[in-house]
């Protein structure tokens, strides 16, 4: 998934969750750039692939993008989940804040990256575009999801 709907879907269950008086709107703002900067590991991976000789952002971007190295990294691990799990532990005792925005930038993060890893199965339509020269490939799932949220996060901002 791109980063807006990284951004977006977290955002959107921390929105809510301002409605209960348990987060505010600083913190679901945070809670969504958090799941955005976790695929900083893209990155971080492409660089150590390239033993350290491209640190080419552009090259990295169109790289995971167009996929030609199926880029699991280690934030997607079982081992990162329990070190998530640990932290988010740690967290329960000492600050629940922080807790809700790690835990609503990690786990809805994961479950975006399985359903497009699910749905490229199937084929789906693909929105390509190059701007500045980097690669769009969006899937027309993503871009109807990001309407419902952008539409959502709306509405919850009204009420």
């Amino acid at each position: 998934m791109f980063p807006q709907t990284h951004f977006l879907l977290p955002f959107f269950l921390a929105e809510i969750l301002v409605k209960f008086n348990l987060l505010d709107h600083k913190a679901a703002i945070l809670a969504g750039l958090l799941a955005v900067f976790i695929d900083i590991d893209h990155y971080v991976a492409y660089v150590i692939n390239h033993r350290y000789k491209d640190f080419s952002v552009k090259r990295a971007w169109n790289a995971s993008v167009i996929k030609q190295k199926r880029d699991i990294t280690f934030i997607h691990h079982p081992l990162a989940f329990i070190v998530v799990l640990i932290i988010l532990a740690i967290l329960y005792v000492y600050n629940n804040s922080w807790l809700l925005i790690i835990g609503l930038a990690y786990f809805p993060h994961l479950i975006l990256d399985g359903i497009e890893g699910g749905l490229r199965k199937y084929n789906p339509r693909y929105f390509r575009i190059k701007k500045y020269g980097f690669m769009i490939d969006i899937s027309y799932y993503e871009l109807v999801l990001d309407i419902v949220l952008i539409i959502s996060i709306i509405i919850l901002l009204v009420i």
